[in-house]
């Protein structure tokens, strides 16, 4: 039958590979997603959508958070050619001809179809902003299939700097094939720990995946696990071509558990539910994950005692001075300064996301017209934040 035929077929192509007749299948970011080769902004979080490309134009439509600052707009295509060749790298976007950089590939995938993938930067273009936006994007050309093309948006909205990680290239899988096909690299992301708990969002590109024209539509299963803490979570049926044939964005928020420093997220062409029905071929292109750190810090400073009391001029005043991390993200060098009061200066060090320090001071000898402020400041993830409390 034509799923043994393909299969048969693959096991020689790989035969083949493996006796060097066939080099290009272990280049880099072929078969495995990577780090991209070009600088990746920081910023709060990302955004990414995509549209499929069989039927052309295809229209990507993204939102931007109201009053966000766009850092970086990367945008990305994946199709197939009818044989050994890379395909298009080039693509009209609103109207623009944007040239872009082959990522993976081209890598033999089935009989007659041969995948690649390519990154452009976009951003100077000016076609992304805050609110709604829509990008036309056409012309793209393989001899087989252009399958589609998505925008991964790296942003500010002043809510703090989050930790931004990106995985692209080309990794092709399908259940019946060998290795390297069969699978996809698991894709690890690393992030500073926190004591508190915190969300990571993370968005996938994925094309390829048999949609309603094709054929099959959600009747191909396929699976993404995501581990954090030893704990793995799996999501299944997340691929049926559902921004157009054959293009699939996802779109995942996950919780980040206190102390974990790391999440692994990896694809397969498998059946969770055993349907029977035949698990989905797919290419997995881009991953993109950001988990926010909102490094804060609160200084409260007042008289000892009850918030009214009456002193005599010239006599000395005791205050209670309480530090808290209110971020989510554990602080260091964390020191209170007091000008008026060099008494109630104070190293604290390091403090945990959510903790408090408290401690009383003096100020000797204090006038009926004393007015000053405690400060505080604290480091995290090479940002400085800073608090101030004034006292009459």
């Amino acid at each position: 039958n034509q799923r043994a035929l393909i299969s048969t077929l693959v096991v020689t192509f790989f035969s083949l590979t493996f006796l060097g007749l066939q080099c290009d299948v272990f280049a880099d970011g072929t078969e495995t997603l990577g780090p991209p080769g070009i600088p990746v902004a920081s910023g709060s979080g990302i955004v990414a959508a995509g549209t499929g490309m069989v039927a052309q134009p295809g229209t990507i439509e993204i939102t931007i958070p109201a009053g966000a600052t766009v850092n970086q707009v990367l945008l990305y295509w994946e199709g197939q050619m009818s044989t050994d060749v890379a395909g298009d790298d080039t693509i009209l976007v609103n109207g623009t001809d944007v040239t872009g950089t082959l990522i993976g590939g081209q890598s033999f995938f089935f009989g007659g179809a041969y995948s690649s993938a390519f990154r452009a930067d976009i951003t100077g273009l000016g076609l992304v902003s805050a609110g709604g936006n829509l990008l036309a994007v056409d012309e793209l050309d393989f001899s087989k299939v252009a399958n589609g093309a998505g925008i991964v948006v790296i942003y500010d909205d002043g809510s703090g700097t989050a930790e931004i990680g990106l995985r692209d290239g080309l990794d092709n899988a399908f259940i019946d094939f060998p290795e390297p096909l069969k699978s996809t690299v698991p894709q690890t992301f690393t992030f500073a720990p926190a004591s508190v708990d915190r969300v990571a969002n993370f968005d996938l590109f994925f094309s390829s995946v048999a949609g309603t024209v094709s054929g099959a539509g959600a009747d191909r299963p396929s699976s993404i696990e995501v581990t954090v803490g030893g704990t793995t979570t799996v999501f299944s049926n997340e691929l049926a071509s559902l921004d157009g044939e054959e293009w699939d964005t996802v779109n995942i928020g996950f919780p980040i558990p206190a102390g974990a420093s790391s999440l692994t997220v990896q694809a397969f062409s498998r059946d969770d539910n055993n349907t029977g029905n035949l698990p989905a071929s797919f290419t997995w292109t881009a991953a993109g994950l950001s988990v926010q750190s909102n490094p804060e810090i609160d200084i409260r400073k007042q008289v000892e005692g009850p918030d009214s009391r009456t002193f005599v001029s010239g006599s000395d005043v005791t205050f209670e001075i309480e530090v808290t991390n209110t971020g989510n993200v554990d602080l260091t060098d964390v020191e209170v300064t007091d000008v008026e009061a060099p008494g109630c200066d104070n190293i604290i060090g390091d403090l945990a996301a959510g903790d408090s320090f408290s401690y009383s001071c003096t100020a000797p000898s204090v006038t009926a017209s004393f007015e000053n402020e405690a400060c505080v400041a604290g480091e995290a993830l090479g940002i400085t934040v800073t608090d101030c409390d004034p006292s009459t």
